[in-house]
């Protein structure tokens, strides 16, 4: 402990007869590494010692059939030869037929690659850059391979789609038909719900919930029929957030109020009269 604070010491005295700041001088190194991984504020992945990392694209193919996974490392020895070979594994233009060149980030060229013998380190190029090869075979497949309007497609009748058995249109008739809707007009109700009467928008109510245990005070809001069931409903702003809405079912708006202190009760389960806001103050 000692020690180290004595070394301390004698690089802050050497710090202050020379002029310069440690932590500054560290700070400064750290920005330049910095600038070299992050280059100009977009991540690039750096390649190993003596290779490049390139992003390969090709004149036919777009960014979908070749992959996401389109940045290579490149050994600069590698022979421009040898890359069209590795690149004609990856995009399928036969080396004679490729037309290769550097492009920079910016996507201006840097280099035409044009001489097979030459290794890929003699045109220096650099990590982030791009190697594009153009496809000149005047015969090239590779077009066609992404052109899916030609290629033939399932089809099948309505006539022998309904013969098959286990389709979801004959299990979507079952369970419709073991689930008759209480609306059907081949069945019509045989108690009409008539409408509401002595219960009017900005009467001040009592609303029972569903079970019958909680007694809820608020002001009516809406009284009327809805979209999202059947009958007469009465549209409630509770004094709090005991409710399920805000006023608004299934995109249709009945009334506006604050998230949760909203709700729709049944007409036979609503007292209206003298309910004043109830105050905890009081309570308490």
């Amino acid at each position: 402990s000692s020690g180290i604070n004595a070394e301390y010491g004698e690089n802050k005295k050497k710090e202050k007869e020379c002029g310069y700041n440690t932590m500054a001088t560290y700070g400064t190194t750290f920005d330049a590494l910095r600038a070299y991984v992050v280059g100009n504020g977009e991540p690039v992945q750096r390649a190993p010692p003596g290779m490049v990392r390139l992003e390969i694209t090709h004149s036919v193919l777009t960014q979908n059939p070749i992959g996401s996974n389109n940045w290579k490392n490149f050994a600069l020895s590698t022979s421009i030869s040898e890359l069209k070979d590795k690149l004609y594994l990856f995009v399928g233009t036969s080396p004679v037929y490729q037309r290769v060149s550097l492009v920079n980030p910016d996507g201006t060229t840097y280099a035409t690659l044009d001489n097979d013998q030459a290794q890929l380190g003699s045109y220096a190029p650099q990590d982030g850059m791009r190697i594009h090869v153009l496809d000149v075979d005047p015969n090239s497949t590779i077009a066609a391979l992404q052109d899916t309007s030609s290629v033939p497609k399932y089809t099948i009748s309505e006539e022998d789609y309904n013969k098959r058995e286990g389709t979801y249109r004959k299990f979507k008739a079952a369970q419709t038909a073991s689930q008759p809707s209480s609306s059907s007009p081949s069945e019509p109700h045989t108690h009409a719900e008539e409408e509401p009467t002595g219960i009017k928008v900005g009467d001040r109510c009592e609303a029972d919930s569903e079970d019958g245990s909680l007694a809820r005070r608020g002001t009516v809001m809406f009284v009327g029929t809805v979209e999202f069931s059947s009958g007469y409903w009465v549209g409630i702003k509770f004094d709090e957030p005991l409710g399920k809405n805000n006023g608004t079912v299934k995109g249709k708006q009945y009334f506006v109020c604050p998230p949760n202190y909203g709700g729709f009760v049944k007409p036979n389960k609503v007292r209206v009269g003298d309910y004043p806001e109830e105050s905890f103050d009081e309570e308490m």
